[in-house]
């Protein structure tokens, strides 16, 4: 692994026509190997430099560390997502050699750090790039990179790892997948997977299958029985819970609610036996709100928001569900 590797490229290059020269052999290798990975990816040649001009981008830890561009003067969120598989970004718009299976509804895990993703799969390579607009789905808190504790020397850690895989590695389902990458990162910044053991499971189908399938419905929120099944749909065994948007996510945690006489986007009020579906539920709400940009015409997030919870306001044990249309008001519609 290339622990200690720096650019030795010139501060000013920019230009296409000094890719190639100005570096050691090693560096040099290491971006060729990058050049060759991404040919393998686009029916087209190189003759403009894109390619050259990206593998060298991927193949230099302090240039990978710069497209990360966390602000380690404070406290850096660290989060596990599960989010569909994607190819490539900022490559031309040529058809993209990349298995099938990689191009429908594919689920496996990423690393975010602040705002950016970082994700392996088949296409051999990770690139890190914006939550925004992304097929994420499910977010948890993993751990924060603290300002103390050499944050830089963690972070240039983990870009030398992501330059290890973007060289050497090649993808594999069940040896070297999406969930090994996600722990060789955490490993590189000293923090430790303590996630509930509802998101475990869904992480451990990720790391023996090297994908998790999602679910094609959602529980009726007619049936009598719908509370055990939107339950026991939770569970990892069942698959990723599949929700067609923001709204409708809300819109079933709110039956739930009317069914149970919880006030389940309060977590002091939550009932024990309903707490991991609550941290599922709330991975994907945390979801929508990071790949939309936190766009989302909704009053306040409903979840762990003391200023506009329903307890606050005093939901009495019957209505919960008449009171949270209004609560939501015209965004309902």
């Amino acid at each position: 692994m290339f622990n200690s590797i720096k650019s030795q490229a010139p501060k000013s290059v920019g230009a296409i026509g000094l890719f190639g020269t100005g570096f050691d052999t090693n560096t040099q290798q290491r971006i060729d190997a990058v050049k060759r990975k991404l040919t393998k990816l686009h029916a087209t040649t190189d003759e403009n430099g894109a390619l050259t001009s990206q593998a060298y981008a991927l193949s230099i830890p302090s240039i990978v560390l710069e497209k990360i561009g966390v602000d380690t003067s404070t406290n850096v969120p660290v989060r596990i997502a599960f989010t569909l598989a994607s190819t490539p970004e900022n490559v031309s718009n040529t058809i993209r050699k990349i298995p099938n299976e990689f191009k429908t509804d594919v689920v496996h895990t990423a690393l975010i750090i602040g705002d950016t993703i970082l994700e392996w799969n088949q296409s051999n390579l990770c690139i890190p790039k914006s939550c925004v607009g992304s097929g994420i789905l499910m977010v948890f808190d993993v751990g924060t990179l603290p300002t103390s504790g050499a944050p830089i020397s963690r972070l240039n850690q983990l870009c030398a790892t992501i330059v290890e895989y973007n060289v050497n590695q090649a993808y594999s389902k069940k040896h070297q997948n999406s969930q090994h990458f996600v722990d060789a990162c955490l490993k590189d910044l000293e923090i430790n997977n303590t996630l509930p053991y509802i998101v475990q499971g869904h992480i451990t189908q990720v790391l023996m299958n090297g994908t998790i399938e999602r679910q094609e419905l959602l529980p009726d929120t007619e049936r009598e029985n719908f509370v055990e099944e939107f339950v026991s749909a939770a569970e990892a065994g069942q698959g990723i819970l599949r929700f067609a948007s923001h709204k409708e996510l809300v819109h079933l945690c709110l039956h739930f609610m009317s069914k149970t006489r919880a006030d389940f986007f309060t977590e002091s009020q939550t009932q024990e036996e309903f707490r991991d579906l609550r941290e599922i539920l709330k991975g994907f709400d945390r979801a929508f709100r990071m790949k939309e940009g936190n766009g989302v015409p909704f009053p306040e997030n409903p979840f762990d928001s003391p200023g506009r919870t329903l307890e606050q306001l005093k939901y009495n044990e019957t209505g919960y569900y008449d009171r949270a249309k209004n609560f939501i008001g015209s965004w309902w519609k």
